[in-house]
């Protein structure tokens, strides 16, 4: 069973229907062998024993006017008249010799060959007798032709009626043997061609269900599959013996396994780099909150130059090292956004491979498809090899009743010799209820190709719903690849607002690298004087405004790691 499991689809199905075939061909042709060996014997009844029934006939016939013919010569004074009755005589002697011929070649026991030589020596006695009296009458001496006649005749005559009897009797005995054997092995015909075919079929019907349920189950595993993809749950296994299989499903098996595998690596990839997104977002806005804060201390120490410029001075100190850790921290995010594009860039290419892998099943599908609409094909054909080996059934319906009508001719021919062709008249019937019989099983025969012609409906049937079931994989299939066609289209989204991200962080990276030294020239010229205040007032607005811009692209990133987590929280990977 698992070197058959492990045979294509398309090998299983042609398996299948080939055998299926091979048992119509197998009970057509026993059933046409039987038959035509009914024939056959039916034939031999006939040939050998009912036909010599009609050749003892004409001897008979022959032999009672030739008797009356030699007692017309004896009693006939015309010479013209005599003369016909000794060319009757002779002709009714030529009829006999071909009769006996013929008769002899349908010797077939010790016992009839015996009776027709008895016959033969009774006949050879006669013509011996007749021409005796013959000879006697061309002398003119019909007085002791008359009294030979006398005589012998009666004693001739009662040897040639026991013979012929004998013969009679012998040949309709053996008919009636032969019709007998042939009834038997009609009988035998008939119910080994029953257990044949009830054997046939329940052979297809557990072959069926094999080759259904190795096509099916399988299937069916790999559309619940299918279906738990794309409802997002990327946990669901593919039992390990359909991902091992040698056909086209343990195949199509081990390619869901991988493309689910791959999506749940990649699924994964994703919400990690949407945690380190939301991580590097978090530190964004730690450092653009202390970046303000540094920013309203400075607005304060300008606001206050007043009081002193020592005091300016030390504020601007503090506001160096604040400025500083911002950029320590702008730096950090850039470094993360950078390996955010990259994982980015991963998945992309992870999504590409999933739908290629997404590509590769579909083709798979097709080719399942294809396979089953060829089996469809192949049952139809046997559909109608069985109407020709119908027809074959309806020619011999039609020689058995041909011989049928052959049996009541001959039986009619035996009524009208009456007494005589009483023999011939029961063989004759025999032979028309054994060609009944024939007519009989012949329509049986019928009656049981109708019978696998309805069993090869089925198989279409089943044929149409496995079809059905693969269109309901192919769909399955399809949409699996919708749905990781919207994951490749988030992944790409989300790889673009990322790199978006990264290039808006190593601008602000710059910035604030200009922040600084515009800080440290700031503190510079307030050391040398008190006038340049207005200077770092409006350096103090510069980074104001670079503070607001950092917290408005650290929001922006935050959302979009929301966004990218919302969409793969719908997959389950564990």
């Amino acid at each position: 069973m698992k070197a058959i499991a492990n045979l294509k689809v398309s090998t299983k199905l042609v398996m299948s229907f080939c055998l299926l075939a091979l048992i119509t061909f197998a009970v057509g042709g026993l059933g046409v062998f039987n038959t035509l060996r009914l024939q056959e014997m039916d034939q031999e009844l006939y040939t050998y024993q009912t036909l010599p029934l009609l050749e003892l006939r004409v001897i008979h016939g022959s032999f009672e006017e030739n008797r009356a013919y030699i007692r017309d010569i004896i009693l006939e004074e015309d010479p013209a008249q005599i003369e016909t009755h000794l060319k009757a005589i002779e002709q009714n002697r030529q009829k006999i010799d071909q009769a006996l011929a013929t008769f002899e070649q349908s010797l077939r026991t010790e016992e009839e060959t015996l009776q027709f030589t008895y016959l033969d020596n009774v006949l050879e006695n006669f013509d011996y007798h007749l021409d005796q009296v013959m000879e006697l009458c061309r002398h003119g001496n019909k007085t002791f032709a008359y009294t030979v006649l006398a005589q012998d005749g009666p004693k001739l005559s009662a040897n040639f009626s026991a013979a012929i009897d004998n013969l009679s009797l012998i040949k309709e005995q053996t008919g009636h043997e032969v019709a007998a054997a042939n009834k038997a092995r009609a009988e035998s015909a008939f119910w080994q061609t029953i257990i044949f075919v009830l054997g046939a079929g329940v052979l297809a019907v557990v072959l069926g269900v094999t080759i259904s349920r190795l096509i099916s189950t399988p299937l069916s595993a790999l559309a619940k599959a299918a279906n738990e993809i794309a409802s997002g749950n990327l946990v669901s296994q593919i039992p390990a013996k359909y991902r091992t299989a040698k056909d086209e499903i343990g195949q199509l098996g081990m390619v869901f396994q991988t493309m689910a595998e791959n999506i749940r690596n990649l699924i994964h990839q994703v919400q990690e780099s949407a945690g380190m997104v939301a991580a590097s977002s978090e530190e964004l806005n730690a450092g653009a909150g202390h970046a303000a804060e540094a920013g309203s201390q400075v607005a304060h120490a300008v606001s206050a130059t007043a009081d002193g410029a020592q005091i300016q001075v030390t504020a601007l100190s503090e506001t160096m090292a604040t400025v500083e850790n911002m950029a320590k921290v702008i730096e950090q995010i850039a470094a993360n956004s950078t390996s955010a594009t990259l994982i980015a860039e991963k998945a992309a290419q992870a999504a590409v491979q999933g739908s290629n892998k997404i590509d590769t099943v579909v083709v798979k599908m097709a080719d399942i498809k294809q396979s089953v609409e060829h089996s469809a094909l192949v049952v139809s054909e046997l559909g109608t090899r069985s109407k020709e080996i119908d027809q074959i059934v309806s020619t011999i319906s039609g020689l058995a009743a041909q011989t049928n009508l052959l049996a009541l001719n001959a039986a009619i021919e035996a009524a009208r010799a009456g007494e005589e062709g009483r023999g011939f008249s029961v063989v004759a019937e025999e032979v028309r209820k054994l060609a009944e019989q024939s007519q009989q099983a012949a329509k049986q025969i019928a009656v049981l190709i109708q019978s696998i012609q309805l069993d090869t409906q089925r198989a279409m049937t089943a044929m149409t719903e496995g079809t059905s079931e693969v269109q309901a994989g192919y769909a399955a299939v399809n949409e699996a690849g919708a749905a990781f066609a919207d994951i490749a289209s988030l992944v790409h989204t989300a790889s673009d607002q990322i790199m978006e991200i990264s290039a808006g962080v190593e601008g602000m990276s710059m910035n604030s690298h200009s922040m600084v030294n515009s800080v440290s020239k700031v503190e510079e010229i307030s050391r040398q004087t008190s006038d340049q205040t207005q200077m770092v007032s409006a350096a103090t607005q510069e980074q104001s405004s670079a503070l607001t811009e950092i917290a408005s692209s650290s929001g922006a990133l935050a959302q979009l790691a929301d966004q990218l987590q919302q969409a793969v929280s719908r997959f389950k990977i564990t």
